[in-house]
């Protein structure tokens, strides 16, 4: 029975969101609702899981992934994505193959806002996730950053700058430390 519910879910997501430009790849599992908003790009990988509980939390548990106009959210294959996050783009978010995705993240690619009167632009930046990476819980990734392949964003960090492939990051500011895997 939970699978008929699951599978009537995904098709009534996706007729939900088929008149924005979503492309959503074959068995994709949907634990908690998804939201995906703007007028940009998003695609889904193949075999990702997006809302499953992974502790039980108070925080709200809706997922949204907000792709503004001209911008793009990919999302790579056999991603495990937790309740409550938040991805929002201007630009370009991608996520690559296998990345775990705890609760409670949010990733933005920038500021959307000026930062002062005088400026007439927003700051933005890429932000690029590479294969296998596993980001904790309550973790925030901010524009212009890369993570690298096989990473581990510790719970609770603040991602503000790049962090090469085989690396551990944690805190707030974050500590880059090197691991062998």
């Amino acid at each position: 029975m939970k699978k008929i519910i699951s599978d009537l879910y995904s098709l009534f997501f996706y007729l939900l969101n088929r008149r924005r430009e979503v492309h959503i790849s074959r068995n994709i599992h949907f634990g908690k609702p998804c939201r995906i908003t703007g007028d940009g790009y998003v695609s889904i990988g193949s075999n990702c899981k997006i809302g499953v509980r992974s502790i039980p939390s108070v925080t709200r548990s809706r997922n949204i992934l907000n792709a503004r106009k001209g911008a793009k959210i990919i999302i790579g294959d056999n991603c495990v994505i937790a309740s409550a996050i938040l991805i929002i783009s201007e630009g370009f978010i991608e996520i690559g193959n296998d990345v775990i995705i705890g609760s409670n993240v949010k990733i933005y690619d920038s500021d959307f806002h000026n930062l002062s009167k005088t400026e007439n632009y927003k700051r933005q930046g890429k932000v690029s996730i590479g294969s296998n990476v596993f980001i904790g819980d309550n973790v925030v990734i901010t524009k212009g950053t890369t993570i690298g392949d096989n990473v581990i964003i510790g719970i609770g960090s603040v991602v503000t700058r790049d962090v090469p492939s085989y690396h551990l990051a944690y805190g707030n500011p974050v500590v880059i430390k090197p691991y062998t895997a």
